[in-house]
């Protein structure tokens, strides 16, 4: 048998074996969703790049930069088209302690309605319920080095996630508590199906989707000109996998013409064109603010460019065969505000299309000294609204606990802020980067969101609560710049302090109707951390009119006193002011 025929014949066995694609027919060829972004919040020495977990002939692991378990870290994905599954896997290196739960949000949402396609001959239901997301442990397999955890609806039993996305987010979420020895896993695989598994029987797992993966490799970038602070607009940025961060030219030299890129790959490559995210996209306000490129020239050829957000495909008249490949700005859309020109993400196309992503290494900010402490750590509000469960219901003999908000600074020089809004029923996020000050503060800016609705609990589902359109309504993103100053509580003057208390106690405990005491009538609801109530209770512990003294200026006075001896980290902002401990250091 020649070569032609074996070549024929492997070919046929592959698209036999490959699973079908949804709504395909016998006769169309099976189309591996593209993967055109991979990325993480940060990355601990020794990570692989997040396109080895989707490989299943790579052998490494993504774990976060982390001084604590890892909360609020997590991979980002996003594919070219829109892509059905039933469920997503996730392999780790050991059980999650019980401070972590993985989180998926599926374009931004935690809690979607699973409206895409129904099982196949099963009718569509009139009124489909909102459905939570949840991961649960699966299977263990220490002698493989394997604790697989799977993605899917709530329910009794694994329902499928039956859900179109074009992104996926997955996150380490913090529970009501942390002990001192947690540390962040190892995520080894990351598999999405679109074929139903079975866990209850012996029915042998289904192959997961076979994914296209950009072609991740180490190259060097450098621009001609850069926006200050560089670390935050630097080249690396167009190929970090974050559409939110951007590589700007500096407006204050010129409107951006003429300015050029220039990516050294270690071999000659074959480029065919270019995937780029014009302009910048953090959002619709950033994009037409700032100015957008309308043409560049790759290697001396020029090529058109659309005024369009998300990704857009340029093919080349001429592949271009190099090492260091030029790209040059001949022409802009003007910004309706600044002359900073920018690019958000930027991919070289290879034969057939494939994606070549660049790994680029960023500069880091360095951190003010006072900010130092406080970095890759997770910090919760020492007052905190907290619910009460039994015992056994929980894993502490502490009173169950409700974060109403923590908040990360990263040595990347990001930063992410999450709030639960009881309110609305959804999660706000603060998310962006952070820019050291002379005065030892830091400018913080960014955008601040919210995810889709989620549902008041397990068993009952927001469409009892909200109109399907009032559900599905998601406020649109504030875009922000602030200044926050940070320190431990004794580091601010006597006045300061007394403000910083007076608005947690006013502002965020106590709810419209107080008593004559001058705090809430029902201030039993509310309690302090754990790690607060002995010393910042005076008095019965078991009630907050007791919380510092019997009236409100006897209890700022007193909680004074005792927030010297915890002194714990205070921030404060016009988007977020806090009194805070790290997570980890709740039950100590």
């Amino acid at each position: 048998m020649n070569l032609m025929k074996i070549m024929m014949i492997t070919a046929a066995l592959t698209f036999l074996a490959a699973p079908a694609a949804v709504g395909a027919t016998e006769t169309d060829q099976y189309v591996k969703p593209v993967i055109i972004a991979a990325a993480s919040t940060s990355a601990s020495e020794g990570s692989s790049p997040i396109t080895c977990l989707l490989d299943p002939g790579c052998d490494g692991y993504w774990s976060p930069a982390a001084l604590d378990a890892g909360s609020n870290e997590g991979v980002y994905l996003r594919f070219k088209e829109p892509v059905f599954f039933k469920f997503i896997e996730i392999t780790v290196d050991r059980e999650l302690p019980d401070s972590l739960i993985f989180q998926t949000y599926l374009d931004a949402r935690t809690t979607p309605r699973l409206d895409s396609q129904p099982e196949p001959d099963q009718p569509e239901e009139e009124d489909e319920p909102y459905n939570i997301i949840t991961t649960r442990l699966v299977d263990q397999n220490p002698e493989n080095g394997g604790y697989i955890y799977l993605v899917s609806s709530y329910d009794e039993t694994v329902l499928p996630l039956n859900y179109t996305a074009m992104s996926v987010f997955i996150k380490l979420s913090p529970t009501g508590y942390e002990a001192a020895g947690d540390r962040p896993p190892q995520i080894t695989a990351i598999r999405f199906f679109d074929r139903h598994i079975d866990t209850t029987g012996d029915t042998p797992h289904p192959e997961p989707m076979i994914l296209d993966l950009p072609r991740s490799m180490p190259a060097r970038a450098q621009a001609t000109s850069t926006l200050e602070p560089v670390f935050a607009y630097d080249v690396s940025k167009l190929f970090d996998s974050q559409p939110d961060m951007a590589w700007s030219t500096d407006g204050k030299a010129g409107i951006g013409i003429g300015e050029k890129i220039t990516v050294s790959f270690p071999a000659e490559q074959d480029i065919r064109g270019l995937m780029l995210w014009n302009g910048y996209q953090r959002s619709d306000m950033h994009y037409k603010a700032n100015g957008r490129v309308k043409s560049l020239k790759v290697a001396g050829r020029e090529v058109k460019i659309k005024d369009e957000q998300g990704p857009q495909v340029v093919r080349l008249a001429k592949p271009v065969k190099a090492r260091d490949i030029e790209l040059e700005i001949t022409g802009i859309y003007s910004g309706g505000s600044y002359k900073d020109v920018l690019i958000s993400e930027l991919r070289f196309l290879g034969a057939n299309d494939e994606v070549i992503l660049p790994m680029v290494s960023a500069p880091l900010p360095v951190a003010p000294a006072s900010l130092v402490n406080y970095l890759n750590t997770t910090f919760v509000p020492l007052f905190n609204e907290a619910w009460y469960m039994e015992p056994e219901d929980y894993m502490t003999d502490e009173n169950s606990l409700s974060y109403q908000s923590s908040a990360r600074l990263r040595d990347n020089g990001s930063f992410v802020i999450y709030v639960e809004d009881y309110s609305s029923r959804r999660d706000s996020i603060v998310e962006g980067g952070w820019e050291p000050q002379a005065d030892g503060s830091i400018r913080l800016f960014g955008k601040k969101y919210q995810t889709a609705v989620w549902a008041s609990n397990f068993d009952t589902y927001l469409r009892e609560e909200a109109a399907p359109a009032e559900a599905d309504e998601t406020p649109p993103p504030r875009i922000f710049q602030s200044v926050m100053h940070i320190g431990r509580f004794h580091d601010f003057d006597s006045e300061e302090q007394e403000k910083a208390v007076r608005f947690i106690l006013q502002n965020r405990l106590m709810p419209t109707e107080n008593n004559d005491s001058g705090f809430p009538a029902q201030a039993e609801e509310f309690r302090p951390h754990a790690i607060a109530t002995k010393l910042l209770t005076h008095g019965n512990e078991g009630d907050l009119l007791a919380l510092g003294g019997p009236d409100l200026e006897t209890a700022v006075e007193n909680i004074i006193a005792s927030l010297k001896e915890i002194d714990p980290m205070y921030v404060k902002s016009d988007v977020y002011t806090e009194i805070l401990i790290p997570r980890n250091s709740i039950l100590k």
